[in-house]
């Protein structure tokens, strides 16, 4: 699958928007299917193996012709339609003959209806396991894991089903919580590694390793928009625990979790905030300084924590006495927080069909529908409720401007309220259904069936572009308006304290032309790659497109966060323990929250290029950022060199030269740029190699670069 030619074109003018702080972004599940692996074929298929294995287990233990299971297992049949494909003409109905890729296909398309009449069958199913006798139940709980990792194995699932606790099930007073509750544990709910991340751990290791490398750009790159300040509340229907932990690794922190927020340097936006049920919204809804995530369908985090508490409920303090299981208030489902948060877990039809009553998240998608544009990212719009919603408030704006004389210019469809990332050469109705009535609603009268220049396309598996290529070209787009915004208005604040004299005006405006000539260079460069006509080999578009995003993916936020390291050591006087610990943690120093330093990152990266300009062979030789927890560089002399050079700018003080640099590759030789806490944003005598903030600024400005001096800077030997 391949995307439009000039494909980055729409991600373009979706940055615009988000520069302009117009954009909620909307996310669903096919954003992280492919790293958390939670499609909904494979949740049918783990729900479909744990009812099976009962239903096995339990005839096994029960009448085979009258008991329940047997019962259960042939309206599943029935109401499936299964009968034909799991038995043979004249062949018994067979369980094990479900676990097949062809079945779950085809219970996944009625996603929602097998949900219901899933909760229903375990609401039955657990009922007919209480009433086995107690000593037997362990033997039998046992019988029913074995058989569902058996089923499991069938469909290539790795993960094991979960133990079966009968105390537990017996908890619960309402039997139809039962039966949720237990659905939800079968899909692995409560398995941290069906559905991995631990983002309030106090330890920042512990969030990395327990995502298990499952986070990738686009979790990322909405992070880092978040610090910026630009995407101050995101909307998904996930559960998973993503997103919460791209927003602890980019530097929040959890504002119901108390953390300190004077651990990492001030930020604009400093905490985040989930939002998982109407209570939570109403009690901590509010956005001051807060990123929020609005998880309207749920979140899994929510979800072990109440059913944690029901299960293993803290000790009373002292010593008082304790309750029995009888007395516990917590028995009644009124009371009890597990059985009141399971209707919030959207899964079944009838969630569905009754959110519309859930006034805090209908009003507020309705309120974004109509004041924001969306983008919809990994959602398919095809939720009933959830596309009439849509329609009906895009179609009441387009009533509303038809009543509007006073058009201030003719619509065009790029300008409806809506972006959507698809699958390229796929084109999904309900998608394109929502962009054709949101290009209605800006005034457009004839919208295209089939097209629409907001479907933002991209490949999947080794393709180009991804998905993650757009969200970091659209991070690459924001960053460099922040930069651009830096140097035209703090350019002068910031660089008498390093010059020792005013930046005369001409030399301000060739730093800006030149950062302009740049960003024009850059865009041209995507822009080539972007058109799939153009006959590039996927390498080259590749290794285009990192040259160009690295550099505010990693150069710009490493430089920034050394230079907000540098001041956090400066305010505590020393780089103590902690300080370590925090120059270890790659969090998102936001461009936007101290213009004059951006506005210097800008000087420091031009003047760096014009170096390695000065040294290499600019036909044949490469120059592109590195992933670093600094800021970092590497470039060759020619494509003849197999190991680059690199230059990595740092706060000083803190590693010891004699040990391996936080880079990752092969390098002829790492140079260091350091400066020292009290020297923010550069030191006026720095220590060689390091140059004069006075060198920089000329090559910046496009002053003659001498190449000996750029030799002895970059630690080329000659």
């Amino acid at each position: 699958m391949t995307p439009a030619p000039n494909c980055f074109e729409g991600t373009g003018r979706l940055a615009e928007r988000v520069r302009n702080g117009e954009v909620v972004f909307f996310v669903g599940s096919g954003f992280s299917v492919d790293s958390e692996q939670n499609s909904a074929v494979r949740l049918v298929g783990r729900l479909l193996a744990g009812i099976l294995a009962m239903i096995t287990a339990l005839g096994e233990e029960q009448d085979a012709d009258a008991g329940e299971a047997r019962h259960v297992f042939l309206r599943l049949a029935q109401v499936f339609e299964l009968q034909s494909a799991i038995r043979p003409p004249g062949a018994p109905l067979e369980p094990a003959r479900c676990m097949t890729r062809d079945i779950l296909k085809l219970l996944a398309r009625d996603y929602y209806n097998f949900n219901e009449w899933s909760v229903s069958a375990l609401t039955v199913l657990s009922g007919e396991l209480l009433k086995v006798e107690t000593s037997r139940r362990s033997e039998l709980t046992k019988r029913i894991e074995a058989l569902a990792t058996f089923f499991l194995k069938l469909v290539d699932d790795p993960e094991p089903l979960d133990p079966i606790d009968c105390t537990v099930l017996e908890k619960f007073a309402d039997n139809a919580a039962r039966g949720k509750a237990l659905f939800l544990d079968i899909m692995g709910f409560a398995n941290e590694a069906v559905m991995a991340g631990s983002p309030t751990a106090p330890n920042i290791e512990t969030v990395v390793t327990s995502y298990r490398g499952r986070l990738r750009p686009r979790h990322h790159a909405l992070a880092r928009l978040a610090r910026e300040g630009m995407a101050p509340a995101l909307v998904t229907t996930n559960y998973d625990l993503l997103l919460e932990g791209a927003y602890r690794l980019a530097g929040f922190v959890d504002r119901e979790k108390g953390d300190d927020i004077d651990d990492l340097p001030p930020s604009a936006v400093p905490r985040f905030s989930c939002i998982a049920g109407a209570d939570q919204f109403f009690s901590r809804g509010e956005g001051y300084r807060t990123a929020l995530l609005l998880k309207i369908h749920g979140s899994v985090s929510v979800y072990r924590d109440v059913r944690d508490a029901r299960i293993n409920p803290p000790k009373p303090a002292g010593d008082g006495p304790l309750r029995r299981a009888d007395d516990d208030p917590l028995r009644r489902a009124d009371d009890d927080p597990w059985s009141a948060y399971l209707p919030a877990m959207v899964f079944t039809y009838r969630e569905i069909q009754t959110w519309r009553t859930d006034a805090w998240s209908r009003d507020l998608i309705r309120t974004f529908l109509r004041t924001h544009t969306l983008a919809l990212c990994g959602y398919s719009g095809a939720d009933p409720v959830m596309h009439s919603t849509f329609r009906e408030v895009y179609e009441e704006r387009a009533s509303a401007r038809r009543t509007d004389v006073q058009e201030r210019k003719k619509p065009e469809r790029k300008d409806a309220p809506v972006f959507f990332f698809g699958i390229a050469d796929r084109r999904e109705f309900y998608s394109l259904e929502i962009l054709r009535a949101a290009s209605s609603a800006t005034g457009f009268a004839k919208p295209e069936l089939l097209d629409h220049p907001n479907h933002i396309e991209f490949s999947v598996g080794d393709g180009f572009p991804t998905i993650d290529d757009h969200f970091r070209w659209l991070v690459h787009c924001v960053v460099r308006d922040v930069q651009w915004q830096a140097l035209t208005t703090r350019l002068r604040r910031v660089m008498p304290k390093l010059l020792r004299h005013d930046s005369p005006d001409k030399e301000v405006e060739d730093v800006c032309s030149a950062f302009e000539r740049l960003r024009e260079r850059e865009l041209a460069a995507v822009a080539s790659i972007a058109d799939l006509t153009s006959g590039h080999p996927p390498e080259v578009r590749r290794r285009t497109f990192e040259q160009v995003v690295g550099w505010t993916w990693h150069f710009v936020p490493g430089l920034l966060r050394e230079l907000a390291l540098a001041e956090l050591v400066e305010g505590r006087r020393g780089a103590g323990r902690q300080m370590r610990l925090k120059r270890a943690f790659p969090w998102y120093q936001a461009a936007s929250d101290r213009l004059e330093w951006t506005a210097w990152t800008g000087v420091v990266e031009l003047a760096l290029r014009r170096l390695i300009d000065a040294v290499r062979d600019i036909r044949t030789g490469s120059v592109m950022a590195e992933e670093s927890p600094h800021a970092a560089a590497s470039f060759s002399l020619s494509d003849q060199q197999v190991q680059p050079y690199a230059i990595c700018v740092r706060l000083a003080g803190f590693e010891r030269h004699d040990r391996p640099p936080a880079l990752t590759g092969a390098f002829r030789r790492v140079t260091y740029w350091e400066f020292g806490e009290r020297e923010i944003p550069w030191p006026l005598r720095p220590a060689p190699p390091c140059p004069r903030p006075g060198d920089l600024w000329t090559w910046a400005a496009g002053g003659a670069v001498n190449r000996k001096s750029a030799l002895q800077h970059l630690g080329v030997q000659p």
